[in-house]
């Protein structure tokens, strides 16, 4: 399948990536790009579907590096990632929910 061009002429009028790239999509026949609500109240607002095709997007990297490196392993990564803060934090949280 070859690369998609898509020109667009008219007035220069600002607007947001998001919706360029909703605007570039529908041009060129393809779903939307889900992006990230900004408010508790817009996720809430999402549907099934919606939230369907945004875990998978926001966590693409994630979900890639399980298959590869599986699970344990990213896990390991994950933790040592994580500052001393962020360790307390979880360890609180693990203990506060007795396991």
């Amino acid at each position: 399948m070859g690369a998609h061009h898509c020109y667009v002429t008219g007035p220069s009028l600002p607007c947001s990536e998001r919706t360029f790239t909703a605007v570039r999509c529908n041009a060129l026949g393809l779903p939307p790009t889900p992006s990230m609500p900004a408010t508790v109240e817009a996720v809430q607002k999402l549907s099934w579907e919606e939230m369907q095709a945004l875990f998978p997007a926001a966590y693409a990297a994630e979900i890639v590096a399980l298959h590869r490196a599986g699970a344990q392993e990213l896990m390991r990564e994950k933790l040592a990632s994580l500052s001393e803060g962020e360790r307390r934090v979880l360890r609180e949280a693990l203990a506060a929910s007795g396991r």
